[in-house]
C-alpha cells in the first residue's frame, strides 16, 4: 500500500510532503528482495546503484514493475508512465546490471 501512496504523490504532483529518498530505497529494496526471491547481495547492490540513476520518480515505477509487473505494464500501455522514464529505463537496467550482476564464466 505504502508503494501506492508514493506513486500516486508523484503522478499527482501534490502539495503534499513527498516521500524521502530513504523511504524510496526501502521500498524499492523490498520490492528488489520479493521479486528476486530474496536475493539480499543482489538487492542491496541494485538499490545502491539505482538511486544513482534513476531520480525518484522513476525510483516510484520501478517500485510498481518490481512488485506488480502486469500493473506496471497496464499503466505503460495507458500512457500512465512518462516518456522520459521509459525512455530512461534501458539505461537504469544496463548501469546497474553491470555493476550488480556478475558476467556469466
Amino acid at each position: 500500500m505504502k508503494n501506492v501512496l508514493i506513486v500516486a504523490t508523484l503522478l499527482a504532483g501534490s502539495s503534499f510532503a513527498t516521500p524521502s529518498l530513504a523511504d524510496i530505497e526501502a521500498d524499492y529494496l523490498a520490492a528488489c528482495l520479493g521479486a528476486s526471491n530474496n536475493n539480499a547481495e543482489l538487492c542491496a547492490c541494485k538499490t545502491q546503484e539505482a538511486v544513482k540513476v534513476a531520480d525518484e520518480e522513476m525510483l516510484g515505477f520501478i517500485v510498481i514493475a518490481l512488485s506488480d509487473n502486469p500493473r506496471f505494464r497496464t499503466m505503460v500501455n495507458q500512457g500512465e508512465v512518462p516518456e522520459a522514464v521509459i525512455a530512461k529505463w534501458p539505461t537504469y537496467v544496463r548501469q546497474t546490471n553491470a555493476i550488480c550482476i556478475p558476467p556469466a564464466n
